[in-house]
């Protein structure tokens, strides 16, 4: 999905997201970067902004610091607004590729499609992704030698 779609989706379902957190103010700057880290996944995206929001809910209701985040005008309401940082924050995660499991496969396999369907900028991005999960570099040579010599 685009940025723009995801954005969309999470503004008209903003209340059924927040349900546990009513006193959290979300800016369309939060929902905006929360559907870029998703990387056109609505699920991520959803995941980051959720996060984002239970990590501050928890840190108000600890009162860390709360006190100086309220927001001017809803001081009687003691609603929270979300910063840039909270979204960063919780879109934060590790790279997920294990060698020795089907994620191996399912990854070489979108290099591949990403191949064929002339995209190398996806190609890229799969390749990084298994090189940063450790993956031989020269495995992944001998697979796109084996793409190239293939007839398509």
């Amino acid at each position: 999905m685009k940025e723009d779609e995801i954005a969309d989706f999470i503004k008209k379902n903003l209340e059924k997201i927040k349900k546990n957190h009513p006193k959290i103010r979300i800016s369309d700057e939060n929902i905006l970067l929360a559907s870029k880290l998703g990387n056109g996944d609505l699920r991520n995206s959803l995941n980051v902004l959720e996060s984002a929001i239970m990590m501050k809910g928890a840190e108000v209701q600890r009162g860390k610091g709360a006190k100086d985040k309220y927001d001017e005008k809803d001081e009687q309401d003691k609603c929270v607004s979300l910063t840039d940082q909270d979204i960063l924050s919780a879109g934060q995660k590790s790279v997920y590729y294990d060698r020795d499991s089907e994620e191996h496969y399912n990854i070489i396999s979108a290099v591949h499609k990403s191949l064929r369907d002339g995209d190398g900028d996806a190609a890229c991005y799969w390749i990084q992704r298994m090189l940063m999960g450790g993956e031989d570099p020269l495995y992944i040579c001998r697979r796109l030698m084996r793409f190239a010599s293939e007839d398509i």
